[in-house]
């Protein structure tokens, strides 16, 4: 008996069961064509129970959720955006909320007939309705104090000023020789500038008196000057001209402040009193 027929009857007595692969009497091995069709098979098996297992852990919605549960889902995201099937918006804030500055809390102390008579030198009225409003939307200036001299003919426009949302700091008037009504505030702007200190961020000053040389600079060193307002630029203290980098000149404002009526304004701040050139 020939060597390899021996080997392959005791190789089929170890391996009772398993089939029989015929062999060439020449001892060659079969073509490996059947063998590439069977790992194309197991292939295709394998990929088809793949795709199959894909199928099966795809997540699926709840049982009983319904379109109103899953908007209600979506709407609560974080900062109450409204989201839905897609979750937009969800744990998001919107774009303003986003953009948004912080809010300023600035103060203005405006010298009430220094302003006044400056821009009636100019030919035109100040609208002080318009002129809060500007300053509000222009440096957030959340309290205005007007500092003016008293007296009892000025009631009307005393009222007029609260109406416009000023806070009115008044100061006893001084009747002269001549018939002139004298009221300096100097004094008074200064200390309720250092007395609300605290409570503001920053200040406007509106003046162009040289007297305030000291607060202005004070303020500036403290980084709480945001803004000194100069009704004239042609008539202002000297003293004031190291602040021009922080200064606005009202001269280009005409068009936007002016009081645009045949009749003067109830806010004729200071028409009665004098001031110092």
């Amino acid at each position: 008996m020939p060597l390899r027929s021996f080997l392959k009857k005791q190789i089929s007595k170890l391996l009772p069961g398993k089939k029989k692969d015929a062999v060439p009497a020449d001892g060659s091995v079969s073509s490996t064509v059947p063998a590439q069709q069977g790992s194309q098979q197991s292939n295709a098996s394998g990929s088809s129970s793949y795709r199959g297992r894909r199928r099966f852990f795809r997540p699926r919605p709840r049982q009983g959720q319904g379109e109103n549960e899953r908007q209600r889902d979506g709407q609560a995201g974080r900062g109450g955006q409204q989201g839905g099937r897609s979750g937009q918006g969800r744990g998001r804030f919107s774009r303003q909320q986003r953009t948004r500055k912080p809010q300023r809390n600035n103060y203005a102390f405006i010298d009430s007939q220094n302003l006044n008579l400056s821009i009636r030198s100019q030919n035109w009225i100040l609208d002080f309705r318009r002129f809060r409003v500007y300053l509000k939307q222009k440096y957030s200036v959340t309290k205005a104090f007007i500092f003016i001299g008293q007296m009892e003919a000025n009631q009307n426009l005393y009222d007029a000023l609260k109406n416009f949302g000023y806070l009115l700091v008044y100061k006893p008037t001084v009747s002269l020789s001549d018939g002139t009504v004298k009221g300096n505030i100097d004094a008074e702007l200064v200390l309720h500038a250092m007395l609300e200190f605290k409570n503001y961020d920053k200040a406007v000053i509106v003046t162009s008196d040289g007297d305030f040389y000291c607060l202005v600079d004070y303020l500036k060193s403290q980084n709480k000057l945001e803004k000194l307002i100069v009704p004239y630029s042609r008539r202002y203290s000297s003293l004031l001209q190291k602040f021009r980098n922080d200064t606005l000149f009202m001269d280009g404002l005409r068009n936007v402040l002016r009081y645009k009526s045949r009749k003067p304004p109830a806010a004729d701040a200071g028409k009665t009193e004098t001031t110092k050139p």
